[in-house]
């Protein structure tokens, strides 16, 4: 295993534990979270294990706590892990062969992805593939863990900035990719079109999960109303569950159907390019979202100026940990001064 990962920078694997480390922090905030909400230990854990997408576990939580319908949240999750689709097809290289290939799909996610296709060697993208899924993977549901056991006692990732260190990443790793020209040009003109459609999907997710609360009047038999107050996490176990299992196998079948497409498609050359372009555009897109939105919401300006300070210093061509600790620490800093 450690001759498998020698091929990597120490810059790169370094970097790579700091990324695993916020996740694993911000998987605290998301233990606590669920426990508050009032779900049973084991909730928030099979779905950081099955799941493994933190932004639609969130947004299954917040839904059903919300007295939202458990199908409707697995849903509204899995619209938001479609992208894992395209992911699927770019990296269909870099997830292993024959039953390794399972696990490998399983593992997929932006920072894999994102440190994977920001490699110069095939040999060096697909060990950073594996180092940083396996990575996540580990730090996610043991974050949880410690989130729902010691949650209150620990800051939020707000406090210290980490909310910036996400999108700060992705930035600092996609931008090299745009000295081509050609990639600077789509990743522009797509970023504002998919940036477009996003906030466009927030209002409409918004409005639907609105709707969703007002249960049996709007699903009908099939989505029967999810009851309120204590009985709204263990009321309906079965449907409890089968929405728990729709978000899993869901977002797994979309990550192992892109790179089984994607590996029986023969692409020339143009077509390959075109595909890494369009992960590119699309993780530059993720990026710009989580950069000004919170949510529905605007970020603040806190973790705007955080995420460009540390894109001046990746553009300077400074170390990746230099940039996620500059991300953390300046957002943290001026939130501190009173600027949100």
């Amino acid at each position: 295993m450690k001759h498998y990962f020698s091929c990597l920078k120490g810059d790169t694997i370094k970097a790579i534990f700091l990324v695993c480390l916020a996740v694993g922090v911000v998987g605290m905030s998301y233990g606590s979270l669920a426990m508050a909400y009032g779900f049973p230990l084991w909730v928030p854990f099979v779905l950081s294990i099955f799941v493994l997408a933190g932004a639609s576990e969130f947004m299954f939580i917040g839904i059903v706590a919300s007295g939202g319908n458990p199908l409707a949240a697995a849903a509204a999750g899995l619209l938001v892990n479609a992208r894992h689709v395209p992911f699927g097809v770019t990296v269909r290289d870099l997830v292993g062969t024959r039953a390794a290939s399972f696990f490998g799909c399983h593992i997929m996610n932006d920072e894999s992805v994102v440190f994977g296709l920001s490699q110069k060697t095939p040999e060096q993208r697909k060990a950073a593939y594996w180092l940083c899924g396996l990575g996540v993977a580990l730090f996610w549901p043991i974050g949880t863990l410690i989130g729902a056991g010691v949650g209150k006692l620990l800051p939020a990732p707000e406090t210290i900035g980490l909310d910036a260190v996400f999108p700060a990443i992705l930035l600092a790793l996609v931008i090299p990719a745009f000295k081509n020209r050609t990639t600077l040009i789509r990743g522009c003109s797509g970023a504002a079109h998919i940036d477009s459609w996003l906030q466009r999907r927030q209002r409409r997710r918004a409005v639907a999960c609105r709707r969703s609360l007002c249960g049996g009047r709007i699903a009908g038999v099939a989505f029967a109303a999810w009851p309120t107050g204590e009985e709204k996490i263990m009321g309906n176990m079965t449907l409890f569950i089968i929405g728990i299992a729709l978000l899993s196998v869901g977002t797994y079948l979309m990550r192992l159907g892109g790179a089984k497409l994607g590996s029986r498609l023969a692409l020339s050359e143009r077509s390959q390019a075109l595909l890494s372009d369009a992960a590119t555009v699309l993780l530059f897109s993720v990026a710009l979202a989580t950069t000004f939105y919170e949510g529905e919401h605007f970020a603040g300006m806190a973790r705007v100026l955080g995420v460009g300070f540390a894109v001046f210093l990746a553009w300077r061509k400074m170390p990746l940990i230099v940039v996620i600790i500059a991300a953390a620490v300046v957002t943290a800093l001026l939130r501190m001064a009173g600027i949100n």
